[in-house]
């Protein structure tokens, strides 16, 4: 009764350890600007981090899967194409959070 007692606990703390890895791996994503990200583009390298910016009018396209658009903030312009149909947020001059690499 003892052992199947403590290996419970263990499953459970292993559960509890792996939830909470999986937690904090995704909060330390890099959050940058867009002129911080474009200052930072070697340190960041192939990372995965958070980007901000105003969407820049005239530059959204969709071409096939692909939707490209122009992010600036603090006049640095950084280009995004991310595949599928543009978000409902994609609009000239909205402020956009985008989760990725470059």
């Amino acid at each position: 009764m003892t052992r199947r007692l403590w290996l419970a606990a263990v499953v459970v703390l292993g559960a509890l350890g792996f939830l909470v890895y999986q937690g904090l791996g995704n909060a330390t994503l890099y959050f940058r600007t867009a002129d911080e990200a474009v200052a930072e583009l070697l340190p960041l390298g192939d990372r995965r981090f958070r980007i901000e910016g105003d969407v820049v009018a005239g530059t959204v396209a969709q071409v096939g899967q692909d939707v490209s658009f122009r992010l600036v903030w603090k006049s640095m312009e950084v280009p995004d194409t991310q595949r599928g149909d543009p978000p409902e947020l994609v609009r000239a001059w909205r402020p956009l959070e985008l989760e990725g690499r470059f």
